[in-house]
Order: C-alpha cells, then sequence, then structure tokens
C-alpha cells in the first residue's frame, strides 16, 4: 500500500536522481515536481496515480542498480507492491 510517508519519500529519491531544482535541463514542468499526496493506493487501484507512482518509481529504479525495475503499466499488480516493498525496504 502506498501511504502518505512512502509517496514523499518516492517524490523527494525522484526529484534527487532527476535533479528537479534544474527544471528545464529535463524538459520537467514545475506541477511534476509538485504533484501532492492525496489518495491511498493498493492492489488492483488503476488510473493516473497508479501511473504517476510507476513513472517516478521507474525512473528511481533506472538509476538505483539495486532495485529490480519491473513491469510498469497503469495497474497496481503484484509487481507494483514488490517495487513499493523494495523501495521501502532500501530507503526506510
Amino acid at each position: 500500500m502506498i501511504d502518505k510517508a512512502t509517496w514523499y519519500k518516492i517524490k523527494y529519491i525522484y526529484n534527487s536522481v532527476k535533479k528537479v531544482y534544474d527544471l528545464y535541463s529535463e524538459g520537467i514542468k514545475l506541477e511534476e515536481a509538485q504533484i501532492q499526496y492525496d489518495t491511498t493506493l493498493k492492489h488492483g487501484d488503476i488510473g493516473p496515480h497508479v501511473q504517476v507512482l510507476h513513472y517516478y518509481l521507474g525512473v528511481i529504479f533506472f538509476f538505483d542498480d539495486e532495485l529490480p525495475l519491473l513491469t510498469i503499466d497503469s495497474i497496481y499488480t503484484e509487481n507494483t507492491k514488490e517495487m513499493v516493498m523494495n523501495f521501502q525496504n532500501k530507503y526506510n
């Protein structure tokens, strides 16, 4: 399950990896860097919140060789759960 603490930790690591302070270098819009946590995600959820989660985790996992990159789609599946658990274990 994605709770508030996990969401903000994901955003923190994502922003660190992407160096969001330099927005123009990656073509990132300010709105993308400031997405707020507003819902708890769980197994079976679908839609844009899951897509954003997958995008953030995909970027983090791409730059962190210790984390396995799994299948990314717009559904909170067992792969998503495993990615979240790996992220939580690594980044507390």
